[in-house]
């Protein structure tokens, strides 16, 4: 059985910087030999950063957290199906973006209350995003 801790890590706002951050972080091995990271957030923005960053990685989509391989070169994520590529202006406040990234974080904390992952970590979020969302 694999020790490694599942860490659920929430996207953030999809018209920030929070995917790319991700998939950075995610291209070192180093972080698969400590923990199982799982991204919460959607397809769309962590293939554009995937692109954006020119990093070889693939994408290893899972409806719930047991299915999480922890295998380096394929990001595990969850996909929250919010958005459609494009369906963002980068830098631009936006309420669906502020709505996204609450619920990507919602669902994580969820996931850490009923131990099913360890940890949450939280990409950068927009607070005016999230109040233009009326959160």
């Amino acid at each position: 059985m694999d020790q490694r801790m599942k860490i659920a890590i929430t996207m953030g706002d999809p018209a920030g910087v929070g995917a790319e951050i991700i998939v950075k972080a995610l291209s070192h091995v180093d972080v698969y030999k400590k923990c199982m990271p799982v991204v919460m957030g959607d397809r769309a923005a962590l293939e554009d950063a995937l692109d954006f960053c020119g990093l070889p990685l693939g994408l290893h989509e899972i409806r719930n957290i047991d299915e999480a391989a922890g295998k380096f070169g394929e990001i595990d994520f969850i996909d929250f199906g919010l958005f459609a590529e494009n369906g963002w202006e980068y830098k631009k406040n936006n309420a669906k973006c502020g709505e996204a990234s609450f619920k990507y974080i919602v669902d994580a904390i969820n996931l850490a209350m009923e131990k099913k992952v360890e940890a949450v970590i939280t990409a950068p979020i927009n607070k005016k995003s999230l109040r233009m969302a009326g959160l």
